[in-house]
């Protein structure tokens, strides 16, 4: 099934990735997404690859995960799509200095593995102004002080900085998701209220941007909690 349901393709250079079920809008299997990290591996650990295209069969993209199977828990441990979002971007193609195209779509997010450790695929997909698709890699780190204790960070792959300029990422994760059988969670941490107090102020996480020539953007988000007990 995982064979005929999605593809892999190497020519000149362009490793192609190809959901394969056009009849279903290449809604995902769990078969689909099994697959999926290890076409990534693939393709990352092959030096004949420059470019990486993850695209559909047919008229569509991808519908998302198929319904059908949300009945049988024996198979939706399995699914590898953790969580989706949406991104916007300009491009400005090499050749055509001076114009730009502002461009906009959707992300999925694949938990997987690359080189024997724990990372997130962030798959990115625009329609409009043409076709076009790149995978970005978040990887898992722990800090050991101060008020975070996971760290998620990408660098954009050549290829996507060369296509035009990333203006804006969202992205939604599964707090819960399973993975080998076994419960697993991004986010887990308990509410820091002194003692006697029911409510708390705290910092959820911050996003941190680099960008060539040394600037930097960050920003925070805070949230407020409630005390157990």
């Amino acid at each position: 099934m995982a064979e005929d349901t999605i593809l892999y393709e190497l020519a000149d250079g362009i490793a192609t990735i190809t959901f394969n079920r056009p009849q279903a809008l290449n809604a995902l299997l769990p078969d689909m997404n099994d697959r999926l990290p290890e076409l990534i591996d693939r393709a990352e650990d092959d030096d004949a690859v420059r470019v990486l295209v993850l695209t559909g069969a047919g008229t569509a993209f991808s519908a998302g995960a198929d319904i059908k199977m949300m009945g049988r828990p024996d198979r939706l441990g399995r699914s590898a799509l953790v969580g989706r979002g949406s991104f916007t971007a300009n491009i400005a193609l090499k050749g055509q200095e001076g114009e730009s195209y502002a461009a906009k779509g959707q992300l999925l997010v694949f938990n997987g593995e690359a080189k024997g450790k724990p990372v997130l695929f962030g798959q990115i997909y625009a329609a409009h102004p043409f076709a076009t698709s790149f995978v970005i890699t978040f990887e898992f780190s722990k800090i050991r002080k101060g008020e975070y204790g996971t760290a998620l960070s990408a660098t954009l792959p050549p290829a996507l900085r060369s296509w035009g300029d990333l203006t804006g990422i969202q992205m939604n994760l599964a707090r819960r998701y399973h993975y080998k059988g076994k419960s697993r969670s991004y986010i887990s941490a308990g509410c820091p209220a002194p003692k006697g107090a029911h409510l708390a102020s705290f910092r959820l996480a911050r996003t941190s941007f680099a960008f060539s020539g040394g600037a930097q953007l960050s920003s925070t988000v805070s949230e407020t909690c409630k005390a157990r007990g």
